[in-house]
């Protein structure tokens, strides 16, 4: 289950939005072999103001970010008898997505869905701390936009 939760309304680019996150987050389970249905994630869209907060406030580093990835891992009943694992919380800034797109001419939504997927490695444990580790997530992030038609942003 994929909750999306946005800072203010954009109404017609909400529908949008979701669509481009129902698209990779179910690419990434697909390739990383994974039900989507055992898990629970939440997505919340904001602005660089939020998410500079948050970057301070968890990672001392006082400037906005495109994405943060908040790992959970947590099993808890959903409703009846469905278990399902809190995977996290994935907050990601439309303001830095639209700038960075701008800056290095890419499309607004191929940036997006990559940002998206990089979010949600992190929460399955990718990270990009050494460089082995960084290879092996950017290898991971290429084959998934690469299934959704997305060219390499690397």
């Amino acid at each position: 289950m994929i909750e999306i939760d946005f800072h203010k309304k954009l109404k017609s680019e909400e529908m949008e939005l979701k669509n481009y996150i129902f698209s990779s987050v179910k690419k990434s389970f697909e390739t990383l072999k994974k039900n989507q249905e055992d898990y629970y994630l939440s997505i919340f869209l904001t602005n660089n103001y939020d998410i500079k907060k948050l970057n301070n406030k968890f990672r001392k580093i006082n400037k906005p970010t495109n994405v943060l990835s908040f790992a959970q891992d947590k099993k808890f009943c959903l409703g009846g008898s469905k278990h399902v694992i809190l995977l996290g919380d994935i907050v990601i800034s439309l303001e830095k997505i639209k700038s960075e797109a701008k800056e290095l001419e890419k499309k607004f939504s191929d940036h997006f869905i990559h940002i998206c997927i990089h979010g949600l490695l992190h929460l399955f444990g990718f990270n990009h701390k050494k460089e082995s580790e960084a290879k092996i997530m950017q290898e991971k992030e290429i084959s998934i936009l690469k299934q959704l038609s997305i060219p390499s942003p690397y």
